[in-house]
């Protein structure tokens, strides 16, 4: 089945995952990965928080705190955190991400990040993209929803995929009419 992944639904599909994920840490010391969160700066703050942890630190245990809330982090807060940076990633504020114009809810990244670039902060737009990776790849670790909707090129580019004139089609409806 494994061979004909369009046998098995995606509940089978993410048990899968999961099991694999699990399977991969054994013997890895666990721990507690503390973010200290200024609400309104949620991204900028995380980013700064994460950017420098080594991988083995990004698999441990995320313990969020949004400064000014009381309150123990059992699992909500975290969640809440996913959720607040599932909508910062995709804030034009950051020009990262830019909708594709059939519908706007699909995301591809966006040319115009390279404004993003702040000599005197010591920051690059790729460090950010660099940065959103990490925060999708913990959720995915933690088996958090992360509401982020990528075009399919984008998809294949990660996973070193060929792509094929038939990705345009999300990316540049009119374009592809073209082509074909």
């Amino acid at each position: 089945l494994l061979k004909a992944h369009r046998l098995l639904d995606f509940d089978n599909k993410r048990a899968y995952f999961r099991t694999k994920v699990k399977s991969g840490e054994a013997g890895v010391q666990t721990g507690t990965l503390r973010l200290h969160i200024r609400r309104g700066h949620a991204f900028e703050d995380s980013f700064y928080q994460l950017r420098m942890r080594s991988p083995a630190e990004m698999k441990h245990k995320l313990s969020v705190l949004f400064q000014g809330e009381e309150g123990v982090d059992a699992g909500g807060v975290t969640r809440e955190w996913y959720q607040v940076m599932s909508r910062e990633m995709f804030n034009p504020q950051f020009s990262l991400f830019a909708p594709v114009p059939e519908g706007g809810t699909t995301f591809q990244p966006n040319p115009s990040s390279v404004v993003q670039n702040d000599e005197a902060r010591g920051t690059n737009h790729l460090d950010f993209f660099k940065f959103v990776g990490r925060v999708v790849g913990k959720a995915l670790h933690d088996g958090q929803f992360v509401d982020a909707h990528f075009t399919r090129s984008f998809y294949k580019h990660m996973l070193g995929e060929q792509l094929t004139y038939h990705d345009i089609e999300a990316v540049d409806p009119d374009f592809y009419k073209n082509l074909t």
